[in-house]
């Protein structure tokens, strides 16, 4: 028989006067064969809908039977949660070293099933293929689909199945110690309309007196029942971590009512250590009071606001290390080794181990071994790298750190990889350094720093601004004040970015134009105190020291160490930079200043000391090695000294 109704969502007819215009679709109604029995309906015009289902919008409407005998309307069945369900998995693979793989599958019943047919029926085509593109790249943090496959759509006998794979997903991740994958539990409630999404009061700070009043009379005249399209929605995770790493722990199971609704998170992982997780929401009922929709929305807001879930692995070796027992992590360490001889990665792994005991020349070796064993491999260089930037006893830039030998290995990592983004991060970083370990002291390195910096920005602009203030710090050491003032317009402000502002003016165009910059700034006084602050212990850097005084002295007041810096500044203010003497002539002048600028710098040996002090003038053998063992005691009393009063090791150099 021929139904008629008015398709929804929205008003449906009136009961009480159904009149022909009312009605604007047209459906089949199969009576039941037997008294009693469920009725059949049909809507011809959804192709993508299963015989026996309805649209969403044909469901729970008033529909006139046109057959012999109708008197009234006929309710058409009802949406209910459980008929329309998707289930979404996410499998996980975590590589050995790098990002994991995940292969994710989507199977639907209801009116979701109807959907995924609709939209997904041609997984060939270029529309379709970039919205799939732009939903990996979204939800998983990769460049690429890397296969898609899809069941018929017209097909109705074999569930409507689809399937992406990714390769190289930001979402998980394996390093040498340990692994990680990033979970996105209210991705299950995704479904809901964008209204559940958007909160009310974020910026209603702006809204006009009027503006305020039409939003409460809005609300007020709100329906009283609110419409949602039932479902279920379970994103299902299951993890394979790497071989040899084991769970660092699992999140509790959880459950949140939500209006009418139901959120369960649950975790679990198995004897071999495969973790499972599942976030599922069922929406209850259809028709909401405009109370608990109200409550929905303000708990899915809360929801959202929330961090993500991380399951965390550690590598076997590095777990024992953490706990302290250095010796079986070690010998993990080695038997990975042994079993896999030819591998890089558990030398990788067994460098940075050895490194963290404090073992630098063995931890060294390690590190050259993979690159011999992987001469293209840009992890074993990489770790080569970082090996190399620590000294014999593992301290990071200590004295006898290779800094020529750890740039050279970064680079070549960075030529191998050049999208591993943490290599050339830390291939800047590192050529902010000079070979004494000092920051900032080398304006060649600076440079090499600036342009490795502007390479970072241009492949991943988020990442390279996480490094922001290190490009700026560089360009002031490099005296490109200019562009550091250039750059800054395009920022916005902080503590440290004012005073580089500061700094580049002064050094650029004097002390009175700092102080204007400084007023420009903020008129905050606390706030310009603290910049002014910073930008004399950075002009101080400069080696510019009585600017830096002027500048220090203007921002004095307020500051709780006020009295220690009005003494800085008394010294400031007749400070030179020491320049070696221009002639080589030996006089008592320049042997005395030589001796005394060694000495700051802690080049000042017992050797040295003995070609410069006189033997003759000590009575006797004893006074005289009495005193070279005193002159070596104190050898770093000038850098003491000088670190007390503010001045770094690039002031000494």
């Amino acid at each position: 028989d021929l139904a008629l109704l008015n398709a929804g969502p929205g008003g449906d007819v009136t009961p009480d006067l159904p009149g022909m215009n009312q009605f604007d679709h047209a459906i089949v109604y199969v009576p039941p064969a037997s008294a009693g029995g469920p009725g059949l309906w049909i809507d011809a015009t959804a192709e993508f809908t299963r015989v026996g289902d309805l649209p969403y919008g044909d469901q729970g409407r008033l529909a006139l039977v046109i057959e012999q005998g109708a008197k009234g309307l006929t309710l058409t069945p009802e949406a209910r949660p459980e008929d329309s369900v998707l289930v979404e998995t996410r499998e996980f693979s975590l590589a050995d070293y790098g990002p994991a793989k995940v292969i994710e599958s989507s199977h639907s019943t209801g009116h979701i099933d109807s959907y995924y047919r609709s939209e997904y029926s041609d997984t060939a085509g270029k529309e379709v293929r970039t919205s799939l593109e732009n939903y990996v790249h979204n939800a998983y943090a990769a460049k690429a689909l890397t296969k898609v496959e899809s069941g018929d759509a017209k097909d109705f006998a074999k569930p409507f199945v689809l399937r992406l794979e990714i390769d190289k997903t930001k979402r998980a991740n394996t390093q040498v110690s340990d692994a990680f994958v990033a979970l996105f539990p209210t991705g299950a409630f995704g479904r809901l309309p964008r209204w559940f999404f958007v909160d009310p009061d974020q910026g209603s700070q702006t809204l006009s007196p009027e503006e305020k009043a039409d939003r409460e009379k809005a609300q007020q005249q709100r329906v009283a029942e609110y419409e949602i399209e039932p479902f279920i929605a379970e994103r299902r995770y299951r993890i394979t971590p790497p071989a040899g790493f084991l769970l660092r722990a699992l999140p509790a199971d959880k459950t949140t009512r939500m209006g009418p609704a139901t959120w369960t998170q649950t975790y679990s992982s198995d004897s071999s250590g495969v973790v499972t997780a599942s976030f599922r929401f069922n929406t209850g009922k259809a028709h909401y009071t405009t109370d608990e929709a109200l409550e929905l929305r303000k708990a899915v807001l809360a929801a959202n606001k929330e961090d993500g879930v991380s399951i965390a692995f550690d590598q076997s070796g590095a777990k024992q290390f953490l706990a302290g027992k250095v010796r079986e992590a070690l010998t993990i360490d080695r038997g990975l080794i042994a079993a896999h001889p030819n591998d890089p990665l558990p030398h990788v792994r067994m460098a940075y181990a050895l490194m963290a005991a404090g073992v630098g020349e063995e931890a060294r070796a390690e590190a050259l071994k993979a690159t011999v064993l992987a001469p293209k491999s840009a992890l074993a260089f990489s770790a080569l790298g970082w090996m190399l930037q620590c000294n014999a006893i593992g301290v990071r830039m200590g004295k006898g750190f290779d800094l020529n030998g750890a740039l050279a290995a970064y680079r070549t990592s960075k030529s191998l990889d050049p999208e591993d983004l943490e290599t050339r991060a830390n291939l800047a970083v590192l050529s902010e350094y000079d070979a004494k370990g000092v920051r900032y002291a080398s304006v060649e390195g600076d440079k090499a720093a600036i342009q490795e910096y502007r390479e970072l920005t241009k492949q991943d602009r988020a990442v390279g601004e996480q490094y922001e203030d290190n490009l700026l710090f560089d360009l002031l050491y490099s005296h490109e004040y200019k562009e550091l003032l250039s750059e800054l317009e395009t920022l916005p402000g902080s503590d440290i970015r004012n005073s580089l502002g500061i700094s580049a003016t002064v050094a650029a165009e004097g002390v009175d134009a700092g102080l204007k910059r400084a007023d420009r700034l903020s008129a905050d006084n606390a706030q310009k105190s603290t910049a002014l602050g910073l930008a004399g212990r950075q002009l101080v850097a400069l080696r510019m020291y009585p600017q830096a005084a002027a500048i220090l002295s203007a921002g004095i007041q307020g500051q709780e160490n006020a009295s220690a810096i009005a003494r800085q500044i008394e010294i400031l203010r007749t400070l030179q930079p020491y320049a070696p003497p221009a002639s080589a002539e030996a006089t008592p002048t320049a042997i005395v200043q030589t001796m005394l600028a060694d000495a700051a710098l802690g080049k000042l040996t017992r050797d040295e000391t003995m070609k410069i002090v006189s033997r003759n003038g000590y009575a006797s053998q004893a006074e005289w090695e009495a005193s070279l063992e005193k002159s070596e005691e104190s050898i770093g009393t000038f850098q003491v000294l000088a670190r007390n009063a503010g001045f770094t090791q690039a002031n000494l150099a």
